[in-house]
């Protein structure tokens, strides 16, 4: 797969927009360095609550599950750039309102 950033969403970062993107953790550094005011969030859920979310959804097996709530984990460890955890266990409007937060204080 070739994942890449469009011309469309910096040209409208460059105009004062802001643009949401769904990145890997090795193209967290990339980004940064392209958009200057970057802000990684981190959406999790407790550990619990994402393996009773997984498992309802019935595509993995719990061996699955349990290594990528490990993975979940360990996700922002050594990563050399400050990021704001949303937590979404408790549903999405609690989740929406830390977003939007997350998002005002960047735009401050």
């Amino acid at each position: 797969m070739r994942y890449a950033i469009p011309r469309s969403a910096c040209d409208a970062v460059a105009a004062g927009g802001i643009v949401m993107m769904n990145l890997s953790r090795g193209a967290l550094l990339q980004a940064a360095a392209l958009f200057p005011r970057f802000l990684p969030l981190y959406i999790h859920a407790r550990p619990e609550i994402l393996a009773a979310r997984l498992g309802a959804r019935g595509r993995e097996t719990a061996e699955d599950i349990a290594a990528r709530i490990i993975r979940a984990g360990q996700w922002a460890e050594g990563l050399p750039l400050p990021v704001t955890t949303i937590d979404n266990s408790d549903g999405l409007e609690p989740a929406l309102d830390q977003f939007l937060t997350a998002i005002r204080k960047a735009r401050q």
